[in-house]
């Protein structure tokens, strides 16, 4: 069985289709995440710290998370199109990012192998977006 590792999120292309559902699943999680943890924090009494220390910690954990998921989308997005992953560095600069952006998503995935892996396969969407080979 082979290992699962950080590292392997970052490896691979990601063709528009499963880039873009990825996108928007990933963002609708995390509006719901995020509502039910205000709703969860208020209905837990303010007046105890452990409870907004506990609530923070949650937005804190799910911040991370989704950054690094997203993330490693866009780096395998690039390499579809044949970038460099370091590009998506790009993406934090306001205005240059936002035509990254579009241009990640329009911006059709080279159809021979390039040297971050071969074309993108039909295969199961959350096995495309978690980049699990097996």
């Amino acid at each position: 069985m082979k290992k699962y590792s950080i590292n392997s999120m970052y490896k691979g292309r990601l063709n528009r289709k499963d880039f873009a559902l990825g996108f928007l699943i990933a963002l609708v999680t995390l509006s719901i995440e995020v509502s039910l943890s205000t709703i969860g924090t208020r209905l837990i009494s303010l007046s105890s710290g452990i409870a907004v220390f506990f609530g923070i910690a949650i937005w804190v954990a799910l911040i991370a998370y989704f950054v690094f998921f997203l993330y490693s989308l866009n780096v395998r997005r690039l390499h579809d199109i044949g970038y460099n992953g370091w590009w998506s560095l790009l993406l934090l600069v306001p205005i240059v990012g936002a035509f990254l952006f579009i241009y990640i998503c329009v911006k059709k995935g080279i159809p021979i192998t390039n040297e971050y892996g071969e074309v993108p396969q039909k295969r199961n969407f959350i096995k495309a977006v978690f980049n699990i080979n097996k």
